[in-house]
């Protein structure tokens, strides 16, 4: 599978740099396909065991909207936290507005939909 392809590639960047805030938002989001639909091949719990240990990459550099992304799919589908989601949802576009996957991830729940659309057309 390419996805995991794609983590040895990450793993060998973080053997250079264990700081790499992109290999840790890229591995971050390898766990979130590999734990969920149609990708998954770990169960749930194991990704977000192995997502959990990359959640440290925004204190490395708390602007990268990818990182915001992926952190709001797993607190979205791990957690069950709707407005914690939304909240890196919301950073994540903030940050780079051309960035579809944070407004696909807003349309996965419904309770703030209304609500969260609302805000980005304003």
């Amino acid at each position: 599978m390419r996805i995991s392809k794609g983590l040895t590639y990450f793993e060998r960047a973080l053997e250079f740099d264990p700081n790499c805030a992109s290999a840790l938002a890229g591995m971050a989001d390898s766990y979130n396909l590999l734990g969920a639909g149609d990708y998954a091949v770990l169960q749930p719990s194991e990704a977000f065991q192995k997502q959990r240990t990359l959640r440290h990459v925004l204190e490395i550099d708390p602007s990268m909207a990818n990182a915001h992304t992926a952190l709001g799919w797993a607190t979205m589908n791990y957690d069950w936290d709707l407005e914690a989601a939304e909240q890196h949802y919301l950073r994540s576009i903030s940050l780079n507005p051309n960035y579809g996957l944070p407004i696909i991830g807003t349309q996965c729940y419904s309770p703030s939909k209304a609500i969260l659309i609302g805000r980005l057309l304003k």
